[in-house]
């Protein structure tokens, strides 16, 4: 779950629910809709909380995308 970098842990769980109904015998995907969604209303959005810190995962690190290594398949 780690690796779902930048969601909230909600819809990281959310998110991994999906997965793993949809890989049943028949899923139904329009299940996962609220009713409140299926009649045309907004879905209320969660207060962030400022009180935590974030989570390993969540953030990027200069490194991953700047290197001292040469990329291996150079035409130099």
């Amino acid at each position: 779950m780690r690796n779902h970098r930048g969601l909230p842990e909600e819809h990281m769980r959310r998110a991994c629910e999906w997965v793993c109904y949809m890989k049943t015998a028949h899923p139904r995907p329009e299940s996962f809709i609220p009713d409140a969604l299926r009649k045309g209303e907004k879905a209320t959005t969660p207060e962030p909380d400022d009180s935590v810190a974030p989570a390993y995962g969540t953030g990027i690190d200069w490194n991953e995308f700047h290197t001292t290594t040469r990329y291996p398949n150079t035409t130099d």
